[in-house]
């Protein structure tokens, strides 16, 4: 019979299987077992993605191909058990070799099949039937796996939507991606995202205000479509690049493409999510940055920067900033704002529009062209009446 503690630690519900991501192995937790292996985003991946349903998914498409060596060896599924090996001594009982991976993997396809499976291992495997364990995620509608990595692939493999599991409602996990964005200095707590970050813990509960994307394209467009600029041998500067979603990208498009940002956490979480921005962000106050470098850029983009020169909330001249956007743009500056209109910023910035903006820049830079890109789309939700900042492009 169960104890009550056990009866009120969890609750039974069906869950989608959409809003479970990867726990760790051997009873740890995701947050610890990133911390383990530097697999920094298996908490915040989604459970069809698992090293289980992959292997699962090859094999359907695959069939048997997927035991032969050449093929087995480089699944997620063959790693995932090597790292459990070299780190817990095994990845299940008698299961503590390269060599014998090969047996978890074919009873486990076996079972999917229906097949039988007494002659292969089976100590450390689940009984028929039994459920799934799962906890909540902080402030997320998403949960994290404890246990039934082999359980949720089948239902991934089956095409099912939901799964029944156990909830554990006494505790509560984050992941590494969360604890590194409750310790921003600029949000200071809140739950605000200035970039879009594609982590589904983060989709409930946290805003995001910045859309980005909206501004990029118009970046895009005009460099590949009206200046028509060779991305490979354009340089590109992002300025105050926060989590680095601009530098990524424009690395993406092939462009050499580089941030400066101070603090360190976002950048942190920029190179866990997006891969291809480590070592592409220079961690630097701006002022600083500009005063120990020597190097121009061909593309300079320069984002809701200014303004906090101009408020006091950054303790530097804005004609000095200025001064440095001239200096080290070599070609283009991509510019924007906040303005007059925006309640933040309606008596602090007041004169500060389109025009004056476009007016100051061009008689006190060498920018010879000006070109106003549109209006951001973020003047929504908790942020109607702010944002909505036109894009410019200065020339020179």
């Amino acid at each position: 019979m169960k104890s009550l503690l056990e009866i009120t630690k969890f609750k039974t519900q069906s869950i989608p299987l959409s809003k479970i991501l990867l726990g760790g192995e051997n009873d740890l937790s995701g947050y610890k077992y990133a911390l383990m292996t530097g697999e920094y985003l298996r908490p915040s991946s989604r459970v069809e993605t698992s090293p289980h349903s992959q292997l699962l998914l090859d094999y359907i498409k695959h069939k048997d191909k997927v035991l032969d060596k050449d093929f087995f060896e480089k699944t997620a599924y063959f790693k995932n058990a090597q790292t459990c090996i070299d780190l817990f001594g095994g990845y299940f009982p008698q299961i503590d070799t390269d060599e014998t991976i090969y047996l978890a993997a074919e009873r486990f396809i076996k079972l999917f099949n229906k097949e039988d499976v007494s002659h292969l291992p089976s100590e450390g495997h689940s009984k028929d039937g039994e459920l799934i364990e799962v906890i909540p995620l902080k402030n997320s509608d998403c949960f994290q796996l404890l246990q039934g990595n082999h359980r949720v692939a089948f239902a991934i493999a089956n095409n099912l939507s939901h799964i029944k599991a156990k909830v554990n409602i006494r505790k509560q996990e984050i992941t590494p991606i969360q604890f590194l964005l409750e310790n921003l200095l600029w949000e200071q707590g809140e739950k605000i995202l200035y970039q879009p970050l594609p982590c589904p813990e983060l989709e409930s509960h946290w805003v995001l205000a910045r859309n980005c994307e909206d501004r990029f394209s118009r970046m895009k467009s005009f460099l590949l479509d009206t200046i028509r600029i060779e991305p490979r041998y354009t340089t590109y500067l992002d300025l105050g690049c926060y989590y680095g979603w601009f530098v990524s990208r424009f690395l993406s498009i092939g462009f050499e493409a580089y941030g400066v940002e101070k603090d360190n956490i976002p950048i942190q979480i920029g190179e866990i999510v997006f891969t291809n921005t480590k070592n592409k962000i220079f961690k630097n106050e701006i002022i600083r940055f500009f005063k120990s470098s020597n190097k121009q850029y061909d593309v300079v983009s320069c984002l809701s920067i200014m303004h906090h020169f101009m408020s006091q909330r950054e303790k530097r001249n804005p004609q000095e900033l200025l001064k440095f956007l001239d200096k080290y743009t070599g070609k283009i500056l991509f510019f924007e704002m906040g303005e007059e209109h925006e309640k933040w910023f309606s008596n602090s910035l007041k004169g500060w529009n389109v025009d004056t903006i476009e007016e100051w820049i061009i008689s006190n830079t060498s920018f010879t062209k000006s070109y106003r890109l549109g209006r951001d789309s973020d003047s929504q939700g908790v942020f109607a009446g702010n944002f909505n900042r036109m894009l410019f492009a200065f020339v020179k």
